[in-house]
């Protein structure tokens, strides 16, 4: 394996289409997986295919696909390399217990997908900026109407009225779930979220004049909405995952790192639109 990799940007002549490829190529056609090396401190490494390392080593190449899968690669590198203790932690992963693959094969499909989807995220935010343009046109849209109401009402229905900062939502997923002190009671079609006061308080502040009041608001609605979706799902006779903090915590981070501050908007406006308190459908 090849250490110390300084991090690189993606060449600025590769297009879209061509990253999706590279991203495509590394890692569907070449044969990587991830080995823990150490347990303490924990470390890990990647072992590969040489169509791996030719991608890795094509970072000086002429030819622009080349070059788009040199990033990919040793990115994948990169990430593996940042791996330790704090990371695992972040992550909420289940530290392995020793180096049998029983004890780290569970461990390690989730840091291959969580590198995964960090990857398809940065090269995401690299040329999708969709969503920036369609918030542009909304607004430029809305502040056309001179009816104040009619204006609020398409904002609440679309949700930009939740739009808060990056590190602003960081901060709510944080403060909700080390600082608010509720707790899930029972289980299956009986599993019901037992709020305290402050998490109470902050579900209804959807509106909060100020914007780390609106994150964590809708923070605390989204672990809501998916508590209520596991019940309505079991009543369905789906099987679902268990229900736990952690659980919890970590579908709310996959879908922030995924597609940041619209992932939580996307997970709360269909009963934000309908009023709170009514399950997710589907």
């Amino acid at each position: 394996m090849v250490h110390h990799h300084t991090s690189i940007s993606l060449p600025s002549d590769i297009s879209s289409s061509m990253a999706t490829e590279a991203f495509h190529h590394v890692f569907d056609l070449t044969d990587w997986r991830l080995r823990v090396s150490s347990l303490d401190p924990i470390t890990v490494r990647v072992e590969h295919d040489e169509v791996f390392l030719e991608y890795v080593a094509s970072a000086g190449s002429w030819r622009t696909r080349d070059r788009g899968r040199a990033w990919v690669a040793n990115r994948v590198l990169e990430l593996t390399d940042a791996i330790d203790k704090t990371f695992v932690r972040r992550l909420s992963l289940q530290h392995p217990h020793s180096m049998d693959d029983g004890d780290t094969g569970l461990f390690l499909d989730h840091l291959h997908q969580r590198i995964k989807d960090t990857i398809r995220t940065e090269l995401r935010s690299l040329f999708d900026t969709s969503i920036q343009q369609w918030e542009s046109d909304v607004r430029d849209f809305v502040g056309g109407d001179d009816d104040p109401t009619a204006r609020n009402a398409l904002l609440f229905y679309v949700g930009l009225d939740q739009v808060v900062s990056v590190d602003d939502a960081r901060k709510a997923v944080k403060a909700v779930f080390t600082r608010m002190h509720w707790y899930l009671d029972g289980e299956g079609r009986s599993l019901k979220l037992v709020p305290d006061h402050r998490f109470d308080t902050i579900q209804t502040r959807r509106g909060g004049h100020d914007d780390r009041t609106r994150a964590r608001s809708l923070v605390a609605r989204g672990i809501q909405v998916l508590v209520d979706d596991n019940v309505s799902r079991i009543k369905d006779g789906q099987n679902v995952a268990e229900m736990s903090r952690t659980y919890l915590r970590d579908a709310i981070q996959q879908r922030f790192d995924r597609d940041g501050v619209w992932g939580l908007i996307d997970l709360v406006i269909a009963v934000d639109r309908r009023g709170k308190g009514t399950p997710l459908a589907g």
